[in-house]
């Protein structure tokens, strides 16, 4: 902004920032560089007041002649306070040890405590000036600082493994717990369902179980009739066949009974079982209880049919095979039951 206006009229171009600094600023070419360290010096000397101490006072020479063509170079000089005190560099100086300064170190310490001083013309060559000197041997505390940044560097490396390590463990923990009560909370359900639909089956298992109970006595009573038709059958009408083949088919007859009523036995006590334990849903259908009815009714007209052949003194060849004929119907009877048994199990 005032470049221009400095070459124009020659005059300086002083500023300063929230630092303690006092900044000149003067062009190369049309103020020139030796007169601009001049007036820095004469600033350096008035500020030097107790009043004012003033930190710095910094030469900050330019080139161009143009806005827009400035630009600094690399001839800024500091004038820095001489320290208060001994300080750190001058300790080192003083127990022998190289004090090597780069950039504009040396100017900000006035050069106290300084053995080595390598001006800079950048950041960037401050950093090359660095990386070589650090190449040469010297005697300072370089190597020792080295060796505790690198034992730093492993403390801290160990240190991230040792954080990663319990973030893992703190990660697998919370997922356990979140497992866990998931875990919880899915049996909890479950209980609640199968209370609930126990709660909904236990009038139809109230109700399955006295079906049950009543078709077993209605079964021993029947059981009761047919031993009395049996005896009735003995004692009134003159049999027609053998008494062989009349104890087979009384035998036949009772095994067929004695299967119908142990499975029947079996079931309940299944169900009986099923309630107790609360976890399997019991349901006596009604094609299972027809397919019983059915096989009474085989049964109740199968003696029917020995009475009424006993009567009408039927052919024993006839008689042979109506026996044939029902014995596969109740084969069939019970072959339907135990399919019907067989899919509401599974």
């Amino acid at each position: 902004e005032l470049g221009e206006e400095e070459i124009a009229t020659g005059h300086m171009i002083v500023y300063t920032s929230a630092d303690s600094v006092l900044q000149i600023c003067g062009n190369e070419e049309t103020f020139g560089l030796e007169e601009l360290y001049r007036c820095c010096e004469i600033a350096r000397e008035l500020t030097l007041r107790e009043e004012w101490k003033v930190g710095r006072v910094i030469a900050r020479p330019y080139i161009g002649k143009r806005r827009g063509e400035f630009e600094r170079t690399s001839n800024r000089h500091d004038y820095a306070l001489k320290p208060s005190g001994a300080t750190v560099l001058n300790a080192l100086k003083d127990a022998g040890f190289d004090v090597i300064s780069v950039g504009k170190i040396v100017d900000i310490f006035d050069g106290e405590g300084i053995t080595e001083a390598h001006k800079s013309q950048s950041s960037v060559h401050g950093m090359e000036q660095t990386i070589e000197l650090a190449k040469q041997e010297f005697e300072g505390l370089l190597l020792e600082v080295n060796c505790q940044i690198a034992e730093l560097r492993n403390l801290l490396k160990e240190i991230n493994a040792v954080k990663e390590e319990l973030e893992k463990i703190n990660q697998c923990s919370v997922s356990h717990i979140k497992a866990k009560e998931a875990r919880r909370q899915r049996l909890e359900q479950r209980n609640d369902a199968l209370a609930n639909e126990f709660r909904r089956l236990k009038p139809e298992i109230a109700d399955a179980h006295k079906k049950l109970n009543d078709l077993i006595e209605g079964i021993a009573a029947y059981a009761g009739t047919m031993q009395n038709l049996h005896d009735l059958l003995k004692a009134s009408f003159p049999i027609r066949f053998a008494e062989n083949d009349r104890q087979a088919l009384l035998e036949g007859v009772n095994a067929i009974a004695d299967n119908a009523i142990s499975r029947i036995r079996r079931e309940r006590e299944k169900a009986d079982n099923d309630i107790r334990r609360n976890e399997n849903h019991i349901s006596m259908t009604q094609a299972t209880f027809w397919g019983m009815i059915a096989l009474l009714l085989i049964l109740a007209s199968f003696f029917a049919l020995v009475i009424f052949a006993n009567v009408k003194l039927l052919h024993l060849e006839i008689l042979n095979e109506i026996t044939v004929v029902y014995a596969g119907l109740i084969a069939i009877t019970l072959a339907a039951v135990s399919f019907i048994f067989y899919k509401w199990k599974h």
